[in-house]
């Protein structure tokens, strides 16, 4: 037992983040290790550095390298193992890291001290973030939307503005503060090491889709550049509750949420489609039949029905799009009650 614990303990603090604050010659700076002070001090070629961010831009910049035993000091980079942009010599002595920055022809000294106010980058940028009102929009009905934007990473994000109950805009507006913040982080945290100085690799935009009194439905895409083989993309979708702020699943709202079969047939009869296989042989062809496409279904709502965007994962390339729409009227009989009353009989059918 002693053993295990043990061994549980090394583990929690190899796996312990800590954020060292500092400056790269006059310009300040975080970095982060993924290792605790203790075991750097011990063993820091069990220490991994992962990347360092300057304060005036919050964008994380990956490091490569580790721990030189013989020479006792961390060797890291920046860029690839074609072109190599930066690097760094580091030493850790009497609790600090220190040594220097190299970028071309240019050295400039590195001190670093550990950061006890947060342990990741995310709780830093949170605590630095920057918000901008950049525009009023006008909906129907006398409502608005109050466009808001991250000055560190241009994430713009909408809040409930005039002419929606103070209610909902008290729990709902939260919800969207965190959300703007977790995006805007992502976005910030994604560095490609192949496209050196291009400035940030992701953006997410905030889409409006659907809007009552009682609903809100909205999506976000995001676009990335993180180093894969190529860009890539999704989009993320929300169903809020305007009452009370709740991010509604498909369970809450479908008692079929679980049945892709099921919602395949609706769907398919929705668009008056014949139930049957393609009979293609490329695996990889696209074929609304195949049910593994309507296992992990994204949803959301429209003004008449539910949108279904298929899983192509199992086909040539993920996030296409494709969806098929279902409406409230076919779908009523699986509805739960709860949300039945919470949809605008106006937009929805008329019995």
């Amino acid at each position: 037992m002693k053993i295990l614990l043990l061994l549980i303990l090394n583990m929690i603090l190899l796996n312990a983040g800590t954020v060292w604050q500092g400056t790269i010659g006059k310009s300040p700076i975080f970095m982060q290790l993924m290792c605790s002070e203790e075991v750097l001090k011990k063993e820091p070629e069990k220490c991994y550095v992962e990347s360092y961010m300057y304060s005036s831009t919050l964008q994380s910049i990956t490091l490569n390298g580790d721990y030189n035993k013989t020479k006792k000091q961390f060797f890291l980079t920046v860029g690839t193992y074609r072109r190599v942009h930066e690097k760094f010599l580091l030493s850790y002595r009497n609790g600090e890291l220190n040594g220097t920055w190299h970028h071309k022809n240019k050295t400039l000294k590195v001190n670093l001290k550990l950061y006890k106010e947060a342990k990741s980058f995310d709780e830093i940028r949170m605590k630095l973030f920057k918000f901008k009102r950049e525009k009023v929009e006008k909906l129907a009905n006398k409502k608005e939307l109050v466009w808001i934007k991250e000055m560190f990473s241009n994430n713009a994000f909408f809040r409930l503005g005039n002419g929606f109950p103070q209610k909902s805009r008290e729990q709902v507006n939260p919800l969207l503060d965190k959300l703007q913040k977790e995006y805007a982080s992502s976005d910030l945290e994604c560095f490609n090491s192949w496209s050196f100085g291009s400035g940030m690799e992701s953006s997410s935009s905030a889409n409006l889709q659907y809007i009552s009194d009682k609903l809100l439905g909205f999506n976000i895409h995001v676009n990335y550049d993180c180093g894969g083989a190529h860009p890539d993309f999704f989009t993320a979708r929300y169903t809020v509750d305007m009452a009370s702020g709740k991010v509604y699943k498909l369970e809450d709202i479908l008692s079929i949420a679980k049945d892709a079969k099921k919602i395949r047939a609706l769907a398919f009869a929705e668009a008056g489609l014949k139930l049957e296989a393609n009979n293609k042989e490329e695996q990889e062809t696209y074929d609304p039949y195949r049910l593994t496409h309507w296992d992990d279904l994204k949803w959301d709502l429209t003004k008449t029905g539910i949108r279904f965007y298929l899983d192509f994962c199992s086909a040539s390339r993920c996030f296409r799009g494709d969806y098929y729409e279902i409406s409230f009227k076919r779908l009523k009989p699986y509805l739960s009650k709860a949300f039945l009353k919470r949809l605008d009989s106006k937009d929805v059918w008329v019995e």
